[in-house]
């Protein structure tokens, strides 16, 4: 049954301290569920900071929640990094709204230790796609479109075994098989 599954997925997501707060204080009503407690079926994260909280996320000084309309959005002009916190996911669709206002966005994907993985970077001249091994970086996949600085852009980043894909506006912009 779905619901005996829970109990291990608690555990490995660490939510059970949030979970007992929650319990305890839900006569309260007072308590925002995070983004990801209100996630789409199937989805195993989503977050999208209208809350003014980034719930699950270390933010290196240099990033910081900035108003954006009427909710907030993740913002850095700094070189720095932001990372989700712990987890245990190999095959997953990252997907973010992107915009960027001067110079470049590098989304890590895959990351491991630090310098083993792939990242992203978004910038003017388009989408590219960097594999690292260790100290090794390999030549970049790039896209053929650009991109507008103060655009707003749909992003999904698609791993699935040794397959990568970057799509923009639902449109593939890289592939990738190694």
């Amino acid at each position: 049954h779905l619901f005996d599954q829970l109990p291990p997925v608690i555990e490995e997501l660490g939510i059970e301290p949030w979970i007992e707060r929650t319990r305890a204080h839900a006569e309260e009503d007072t308590i925002q569920f995070p983004d990801w407690m209100t996630c789409a079926p199937g989805v195993l994260y989503c977050e999208n900071f209208d809350d003014g909280q980034a719930a699950w996320w270390n933010l290196d000084s240099g990033w910081q929640l900035a108003p954006d309309g009427t909710g907030f959005m993740l913002s850095s002009a700094d070189q720095s990094w932001t990372t989700v916190e712990d987890h245990a996911w190999d095959d997953y669709r990252l997907r973010l709204k992107l915009l960027l206002l001067e110079g470049s966005l590098r989304v890590n994907f895959r990351l491991d230790n630090g310098l083993t993985g792939y990242f992203v970077e978004f910038s003017e001249s388009g989408a590219s796609l960097h594999k690292q091994d260790g100290s090794a970086v390999f030549p970049p996949v790039n896209s053929d479109s650009t991109l507008d600085y103060g655009q707003w852009y749909d992003v999904q980043i698609v791993g699935l075994g040794g397959h990568l894909q970057v799509l923009i506006d639902g449109s593939q912009e890289l592939d990738f098989i190694h």
